[in-house]
């Protein structure tokens, strides 16, 4: 395991570190809205809840933890996987997205402001 990789640091986690939806979440993006963008996104276990429930029509998400990727990709619209701190540019054009979610990221990133700058 390579401890200068953060997706290295994930291959500990059980699978069910990635498997919870946070409703939490969900219940705070007013209904209705088009498109929401989660980074972290895990499984997508929050994405699917949040179509669901009428919470957005178009979910995507950036995962850096390839496996979780993977099993989001059924679950969600559209998906990047990678480090959000090393992707230079993401795949949507500005002004893609109506809410943003990042539960539990920003604690995990070395430049935290620049990655708020680069979603803003």
């Amino acid at each position: 395991m390579d401890a200068t990789d953060p997706a290295a640091q994930y291959q500990k986690k059980a699978p069910k570190y990635f498997s919870a939806a946070r409703a939490d979440y969900v219940a705070e993006i007013p209904p209705g809205l088009n498109r929401v963008l989660e980074i972290g996104c895990a499984d997508g276990m929050t994405g699917l809840l949040a179509k669901q429930q009428g919470k957005a029509a178009f979910y995507c998400g950036v995962e850096l933890f390839p496996d979780a990727a993977r099993n989001a990709k059924d679950r969600i619209d559209e998906i990047v996987v990678g480090d959000i701190e090393k992707i230079d540019r993401l795949p949507w054009p500005e002004n893609s997205f109506d809410f943003l979610i990042m539960s539990e990221v920003l604690e995990h990133l070395t430049d935290p402001s620049r990655v708020l700058t680069k979603l803003r």
